[in-house]
């Protein structure tokens, strides 16, 4: 995935509004090993502002 960024949890809460408006113009997927994080994450871009995401569910 040319796009695929890794983001660590811990920075998600103060970079949500950055990367909301970098990923406001393509849909964005998250996952992490068992979906709970994936979760906490898309709720966090969510929230900042972007509206097009989803988990994948059970992680890689």
């Amino acid at each position: 995935m040319t796009a695929a960024r890794h983001v660590e949890l811990g920075s998600v809460a103060e970079r949500a509004t950055d990367l909301a408006g970098d990923l406001a113009r393509m849909p964005t997927v998250v996952m992490c090993g068992y979906g709970e994080r994936a979760a906490t994450v898309a709720s966090l871009l969510e929230r900042a502002g972007q509206q097009d995401s989803g988990i994948v569910v059970g992680g890689p």
